[in-house]
């Protein structure tokens, strides 16, 4: 009876020790979300949406891996250390902001981490040495930094020997020395999309070879030196033809050809003569900003829409419904222009293929397409100083023809039976 009875007992404890191991398994495999909130002052703070805590460090400090800490507008005060696996979103980028204080420490470090996601802030105030900065990437792998603002900093995002990261559409300015700085083989990351202005040095690698980074579609604008290379080769600096390199503000070549040769007459957007980046070219510098803007999911995947102009581009909207992309454009000059890039799937899904720009209702003064496998390329050209662009359904000419007769037809019909009941 004893033994039966410890057989029991011990088959209760094993599926027990079982059961637990299988509910922290089920707990662990479950991100969470935590929410900070600074106007929180009183308390209770459990990073519920209701308690939310009240700065970042506390978040952090109860995250597991995998969480997402999701912040409140307002102003943290905070010197944060992200060694977690974790997604930090703020709001937006204009009001919620990380202020290190301007004491001698970067505002954020990532250390020895991978796949940390940190979006939508305002990163400012780090100390004044060469290796503390806004955002510090040390021996991190595929971290994205997507759509913050960082200023104020020495250099605005350092990298220290971290691989794969991305770093993808941030206003980078006013940092004291560089925008972004790579340093100690940092290798194979993607800088994209990304707005670098008023730097001493606007990309700045030093400190054993960083190679196999991909830099293409930025805008370095009023850096003293646009690329600063003391031990680097091999790193690419455009994305190809006819997607194109970066806009550099001190470019001085022309456009008035196309083509992956720049030979086949017609402008395209693109510089005619590459863009010398330390003896590596950017073959195919762009010849105004690009902004680009979030086109939403197609077909379960993510797409963006891209506009190289010398306007400023204004209220860009998407409406599936009347099938229509439609933004403004001002700018002082006499002639402005615009190159757009419009993932195929959308040019298939919103106008079967067929599309017209207007410039205020009217046709554009210089417009030609082309299209490659996954984009197609539109360039138009307007006079200033203010103009709405619409890009809609092209009605083919058959088509008009016949809404034509069918309402003349309407208009006869009409006319008869208004002279017979006069009769």
């Amino acid at each position: 009876m004893k033994k039966i009875t410890s057989k029991i007992i011990l088959i209760l404890l094993l599926t027990s020790t079982l059961t637990l191991a299988f509910n922290n398994q089920q707990t662990k495999a479950n991100p969470n979300t935590i929410y900070v909130d600074d106007d929180n002052t009183t308390g209770p703070w459990d990073g519920t949406l209701e308690h939310p805590y009240q700065n970042i460090t506390a978040a952090l400090e109860h995250a597991l891996d995998n969480d997402t800490i999701r912040v409140n507008d307002g102003t943290y005060y905070e010197n944060l250390i992200v060694n977690k696996t974790v997604t930090l979103i703020g709001d937006n980028p204009e009001n919620t902001i990380i202020d290190g204080s301007n004491i001698t420490m970067t505002v954020v470090l990532i250390s020895k981490v991978t796949g940390v996601k940190i979006q939508g802030f305002t990163i400012r105030n780090s100390g004044d040495e060469a290796i503390v900065g806004g955002i510090h990437i040390f021996k991190a792998q595929n971290v994205k930094i997507y759509d913050d603002t960082i200023t104020k900093s020495y250099p605005g995002v350092l990298l220290t020997n971290s691989t794969h990261c991305e770093i993808f559409r941030n206003k980078i300015c006013s940092n004291v020395f560089s925008g972004i700085y790579l340093r100690q083989n940092s290798n194979y990351n993607q800088i994209v999309g990304n707005t670098l202005i008023n730097h001493t040095r606007g990309i700045h690698f030093t400190d054993t070879s960083s190679e196999n980074n991909n830099f293409y579609h930025n805008n370095l604008i009023n850096n003293t030196e646009p690329v600063w290379i003391a031990d680097s080769v091999n790193n690419n600096w455009d994305d190809g033809y006819p997607s194109g390199g970066n806009y550099w503000s001190d470019y001085v070549g022309n456009d008035v050809y196309s083509g992956a040769d720049q030979d086949v007459v017609g402008a395209d957007g693109i510089g005619d003569m590459p863009y010398d980046v330390d003896g590596k070219n950017d073959s195919y510098p762009l010849l105004a900003p690009i902004y680009i803007f979030d086109a939403g999911t197609w077909n379960e995947t993510a797409y963006n829409i891209d506009v190289i102009s010398n306007s400023t581009i204004s209220n860009f909207q998407i409406d599936k419904n009347q099938k229509i992309i439609s933004f403004n454009v001002t700018d002082k000059t006499s002639l402005g222009f615009c190159r757009v890039t419009l993932p195929n799937v959308i040019v298939q899904e919103m106008w079967k293929d067929s599309f017209t720009v207007q410039i205020d209702e009217q046709s554009p003064l210089e417009n030609r397409s082309w299209i490659e496998e996954a984009n197609t390329y539109i360039y138009f050209t307007y006079e200033h100083p203010l103009k709405e662009i619409t890009i809609m359904m092209e009605f083919p000419s058959a088509l008009i023809l016949l809404l034509f007769m069918v309402l003349s037809l309407t208009v006869v019909t009409v006319t008869k039976k208004r002279f017979h009941r006069k009769a």
